[in-house]
């Protein structure tokens, strides 16, 4: 399950805040997965902090974009 975007200053971002930078044209550099698509807060590893509104996005795997 995909909580969340990085871009290319390694910045992190909620799933929800990403969405209106991609409004902008905006590409990500990756997204970052968390295992269990019922419970995402179960299988975390990593938690950062949405660059936008500060809210914690919590993951387990970074997965690198073209």
């Amino acid at each position: 399950m995909i909580v969340g975007y990085s871009d290319g200053d390694d910045s992190v971002f909620c799933a929800e805040c990403w969405l209106r930078i991609a409004q902008a044209g905006v590409h990500p550099t990756s997204v970052l997965d968390s295992v269990n698509p019922d419970d995402p807060t179960d299988n975390f590893w990593i938690v950062d902090y949405c660059k936008l509104c500060g809210s914690e996005v919590k993951y387990m795997s970074v997965g690198l974009l073209d």
